[in-house]
């Protein structure tokens, strides 16, 4: 006997689920961005693939490079932790960064899971664009 309807059976079920909760896991992340520079309207996109995460300023004064602070990036997961992850939260970051044309975020201390009243993931980052990066 054949399914009544071939288009519904489980096996489209499954997948119509799986690809709801990728949809899910992917939205998960709310980020945004306040410029510093007003000159930052003129930087162009970049792939966020090649956004490089810092921890410290420290860490790019060290490698002797030439840098601009753009916008505070402040993101967080929607979900109360539910799905979330630090490393979600570094990437929906380094997203919003290449959005407005960083190539480069520099963590804050609190970034990532939270404790105390926090609830969720969340935190904030400087987006810089490193001038001559050789990493992309």
């Amino acid at each position: 006997m054949t399914h009544p309807n071939p288009s519904r059976t489980t096996g489209d079920h499954t997948m119509s689920r799986g690809v709801l909760l990728v949809s899910l896991i992917v939205g998960c992340y709310a980020t945004s961005a306040t410029m510093l520079n007003p000159a930052a309207q003129n930087y162009p996109t970049v792939d966020a693939a090649h956004v490089r995460i810092f921890t410290t300023f420290t860490e790019l004064d060290r490698l002797g490079l030439e840098y601009v602070r753009v916008a505070i990036i402040h993101g967080e997961g929607k979900l109360d932790g539910l799905w979330t992850s630090d490393a979600g939260l570094f990437d929906a970051m380094k997203k919003k960064a290449a959005d407005i044309g960083c190539n480069a975020v520099v963590l804050s201390v609190e970034a990532g899971a939270a404790g105390g009243e926090r609830h969720g993931r969340q935190g904030d980052a400087i987006g810089v664009v490193v001038k001559d990066a050789n990493w992309e």
